[in-house]
């Protein structure tokens, strides 16, 4: 759009009835995209073949067009394609709209006590349908062995299955988290950087309450009392910013604005502004862990249709080789209770995927019928 905004809006706008003259404008594109220095690559192969990709384990991509639905299931440097024909695009656009709606009313004091029963329903049904569609196909493709802990399996979604809780799919007699460990991933290529060699990190933690999380934070600083705090007016985003590199883990008690639409609109809010998915870009580090205990720090962007792109993505391609975050709401007294519950796994220590999936198999023990405690949290990263 900055470079050539002509070109910007023939691409973007729908062939109306001069669909001969928007044929030739679009035969004419990749040409004049190619005229863009940053765009030597275009319609070059974007990335290498899949299979030659150096992977931590099995890690199914999820596509979802008209044509259908169906996964591909990498593994030892193999490719497996996994028929999903219960996964309609239609169908799953019309559950995710309604997922959301209903997350974000299940505990909402707005809602009637039948509005929140049915937007519980609507979170149960969506599991189950997660499960039947796409989840067991899945696994009965990759047969997992049976073990304790289960073992690994990254998901890597497209479209609207970025905004859905793959890593909680269950019938309410077989569910994901039985079987396996799940991780989530933006791309193939961003897990493969995750699992090249990297220098030792500092293990200090810090800590950001930009929220008067009281409870959350003071939980925290009993953990872990060598942590660096930034809470209240101190938590501003120049402060954040000099401090990640200086910290191998971070962990955010912070308010965030998502917009499903917008990505650049995704920020955590700090004392005196936000920091950005770009903020973050701009700023590398390299770390091994960000927790982001905001509301929906994990949910993507529908502009970007191809893959998932958030505030946890974000803080994955800024160097953290983990990020644990939300896919939607939770109230201040749930992210307190998770902070108690994740970090002694972490302090054994334990890999951050495996740390998190002991801990949702305690609030899912402790909530077995009310899933929306259990199920925003997910896992990005090795």
């Amino acid at each position: 759009r900055d470079r050539d905004p002509a070109l910007a809006a023939e691409l973007a706008g729908a062939p109306g009835p001069d669909r001969p003259g928007a044929a030739t404008a679009e035969a004419e594109s990749p040409g004049r995209v190619l005229d863009l220095p940053e765009r030597a690559a275009f319609l070059t192969r974007p990335d290498p073949d899949p299979t030659a990709l150096d992977l931590p384990g099995p890690v199914a991509v999820l596509n979802l067009s008209q044509l259908g639905g169906h996964a591909l299931l990498l593994r030892d440097h193999r490719l497996t394609v996994v028929p999903l024909p219960r996964l309609d695009a239609r169908e799953a656009v019309e559950r995710c709209v309604a997922f959301l709606d209903a997350t974000a009313g299940v505990s909402a004091p707005a809602r009637t006590l039948d509005e929140r029963r049915a937007a519980g329903r609507t979170v149960r049904e969506t599991l189950v349908w997660l499960w039947e569609a796409v989840a067991a196909p899945v696994l009965e493709a990759l047969d997992p062995p049976r073990a304790d802990p289960p073992p690994r399996l990254w998901w890597c979604p497209t479209g609207v299955l970025t905004a859905l809780p793959l890593h909680a799919a269950g019938d309410g007699e077989r569910a994901v988290p039985d079987l396996v460990v799940s991780s989530h991933t933006p791309t193939l290529a961003a897990l493969a950087r995750t699992g090249q060699p990297q220098r030792p990190t500092p293990r200090r933690p810090l800590i950001v309450d930009a929220a008067n999380a009281h409870d959350e934070v003071a939980a925290l600083t009993e953990l872990m009392p060598e942590a660096t705090v930034l809470s209240g007016p101190a938590a501003t985003r120049a402060a954040v910013l000099a401090a990640l590199p200086r910290h191998g883990r971070a962990h955010f008690a912070c308010h965030a604005t998502v917009d499903p639409i917008h990505r650049e609109a995704n920020r955590l809010l700090l004392a005196d502004g936000a920091l950005t998915t770009d903020d973050l870009a701009r700023h590398p580090v390299d770390a091994d862990l960000a927790v982001l205990a905001a509301c929906a720090t994990g949910s993507g962007s529908l502009d970007l249709q191809d893959e998932a792109h958030h505030l946890a993505t974000a803080c994955q391609l800024a160097g953290y080789r983990s990020v644990i975050a939300t896919l939607w709401p939770v109230t201040t007294r749930q992210s307190a209770e998770f902070a108690r519950l994740l970090y002694p796994h972490l302090r054994h220590p334990t890999p951050p995927a495996l740390a998190l999936h002991h801990t949702t198999a305690t609030l899912r023990s402790r909530y077995p019928n009310s899933p929306w405690l259990w199920a925003p949290y997910a896992h990005l990263g090795e």
